[in-house]
């Protein structure tokens, strides 16, 4: 398991949890309360799918706090570009193609701009 202690940390995730069970208990005590009270039985289903979710976050919260990012699995392949498909290298190739244009275009407006800015100035 994978976790750091430190105070910014602890912080957040002390307050995620605190607004996850402020939720909760807001919606348990105003939303379904007093249905449930009454022994309806949409309540305890929303009660139930209301609880599953709570779960999920606490439990989808924790293991992002304790897995290590950018960790790969010892046995994950390297991505080899030889072995691609030829439509999916041709896509990557285009990709590739029209980030470059974009920035050859970015970079000459801004070497245009500075080019009229320098000309103002010598004026």
């Amino acid at each position: 398991m994978w976790l750091i202690l430190e105070e910014c940390g602890v912080a957040c995730s002390i307050f995620t949890y605190f607004i996850v069970v402020s939720v909760y208990f807001g919606f348990i005590r105003i939303g379904i309360w007093e249905e449930a009270l009454e022994g309806d039985t949409a309540a305890f289903i929303h009660f139930a799918v209301f609880q599953y979710h709570c779960f999920l976050i606490f439990l989808s919260h924790f293991k992002c706090m304790t897995t290590e990012p950018g960790v790969l699995p010892k046995d994950c392949e390297v991505l080899q570009y030889v072995k691609l498909p030829a439509e999916l290298k041709k896509m990557l190739r285009s990709i590739a193609e029209a980030m470059r244009s974009v920035e050859a275009s970015t970079r000459a407006s801004h070497m245009s701009k500075m080019a009229l800015k320098k000309r103002q100035r010598e004026e």
